[in-house]
């Protein structure tokens, strides 16, 4: 645990490290670009998305993922740069000392956006496979289509007031906003759907681009003609081409959105299922611990011998078979996360009569269970592992028995027994065999068993619930 806690403050500090050389990186660049009079965007553009890369590649997160947070730095930087230049124009005299100073500031929100998104996913469910080709294709389109907006933007075919038109048009018709919406969520779980190759993944990364296109434009053609409000025959080119350039704005923020909602819903859910699964590979290690025990099979071999040394044979060959039964139970529900309760206590019948050889005398257990519980489910061996919990920390004699109740109400099943402590006892209670039966349980029903002991130290209770 402390050499985890190590690790991700050692990533912590390399991902601050990226995050403040980039911005001083991104800030030495605009003073030099604007120095020589040249145009910044497509140089910091670049910048940025390798600062995305190396965030990711770091953390090992997925291709989907990496190609999304690039996507997102883009919008979010043109964003924050035009406005936080704007801002600190007022603010210094110089236009370039305002632009460098936006570029900074940008570009360390940006990176730290990116690492407050990463540190919301789960490490466990990660996983990095051969993407470099296809991240760096799907990179390139991402960076090419930015290019290209910006030099249309800088041909001077939609101005200012035409921009902010369309984006009213956008956000007043709702269809249009509606159908971008249920656009990205059936892609987006499409995308999440299956667990692929990366080249598969990847494939199906462009298929859905190419789709959500399909979508931008059908939905700025709403808008453009004002379907489904007031239909307008006629528009002009400028129009079109702005109503699709903030379309693909809008649209590709909500995808954005949804991929990483979408994204992080997916990731808590396979780390919770991964630690049910993580959980009942401890219990099945308990059990199959419980299968090979050597004091176990020490005591029943022992007896085995007695009954043959004293020519008992039928009693021998009695013991044998429920001793089978034993064992086949085990086997027969090895993967099982549940069971019976009828087939549960017939395996606890026969674990008991291989205790009562053992115990003549000296342990007296009673079953107690209606017709109704009969049919309700428990947790494989788990009332088996409370009635072994219970001869493990007790003394059984014949002048001081143990005495075990098991009784069920409907709801739940209750194991109990007199305690009678060991005066030296060679095993020190670990507790896992009972937290190994919690942990089932509230992986299974979301319930817990509970443990009650007598205030007096006479008796010690363990109720579990009945599924």
């Amino acid at each position: 645990m402390n050499c985890y806690i190590r690790n991700m403050k050692k990533k912590s500090l390399e991902s601050s490290i990226i995050i403040h050389s980039f911005a001083i990186l991104h800030a030495c660049a605009c003073v030099f670009l604007l120095s020589i009079g040249w145009t910044d965007e497509a140089i910091l553009t670049l910048l940025t998305m390798t600062m995305v890369i190396l965030l990711c590649s770091q953390w090992k997160m997925k291709i989907g993922f990496t190609l999304t947070c690039a996507v997102m730095s883009n919008l979010v930087g043109y964003i924050l740069g035009i406005a936080g230049a704007g801002i600190y124009a007022n603010l210094f005299s110089q236009n370039v000392l305002a632009n460098v100073i936006a570029t900074f500031v940008t570009t360390e929100i940006i990176g730290w956006l990116i690492f407050f998104i990463i540190g919301t996913q789960d490490q466990e469910t990660q996983y990095v496979k051969s993407q470099t080709l296809w991240l760096f294709v799907m990179l390139l389109a991402v960076y090419s289509a930015r290019i290209l907006i910006m030099h249309s933007a800088e041909g001077g075919l939609p101005s200012g007031s035409d921009i902010i038109s369309a984006l009213q048009d956008f956000l007043s018709n709702s269809l249009a906003i509606l159908f971008l919406i249920g656009a990205s969520i059936i892609l987006v779980r499409f995308l999440l759907a299956k667990k692929d190759s990366t080249r598969k993944i990847a494939i199906r990364i462009l298929l859905c681009v190419l789709c959500y296109l399909i979508v931008i434009i059908a939905a700025s053609l709403m808008v453009t003609y004002n379907v489904p409000f007031r239909f307008t025959r006629h528009t002009d080119e400028v129009k079109l081409f702005s109503c699709i350039l903030v379309g693909t704005v809008i649209g590709s923020f909500i995808l954005i959105i949804s991929y990483l909602v979408g994204y992080t819903i997916k990731s808590k859910a396979l780390a919770r299922e991964q630690a049910i699964k993580a959980k009942q590979a401890q219990y099945l290690y308990l059990r199959l611990k419980q299968q090979v025990n050597p004091h176990f099979l020490f005591n029943n071999l022992n007896i085995l011998d007695c009954l043959v040394n004293e020519n008992k044979t039928q009693q021998a060959s009695t013991y044998i078979r429920k001793l089978a039964s034993v064992y086949r139970y085990m086997l027969r529900y090895e993967d099982n996360t549940i069971v019976t309760l009828s087939d549960e206590l017939e395996f606890v019948h026969q674990y008991v009569d291989l205790l009562r050889v053992r115990f003549p005398e000296g342990m007296n257990v009673e079953i107690n269970a209606s017709e109704d519980c009969l049919g309700k489910k428990v947790v494989p061996c788990s009332v088996q592992l409370l009635i072994e919990n219970a001869i493990k920390h007790n003394a059984a004699s014949a002048t001081n028995p143990l005495n075990i109740l098991v009784s069920c109400d409907g709801d739940s099943i209750t194991v109990s027994n007199n305690i009678r402590p060991k005066t030296k006892s060679n095993t020190e209670s670990t507790g896992l065999g009972l937290k190994y039966i919690r942990e089932q349980y509230e992986s299974i029903c979301g319930q817990s068993i509970k443990i009650v002991e007598d205030p007096e130290g006479k008796d010690y209770i363990i109720t579990m619930p009945l599924i």
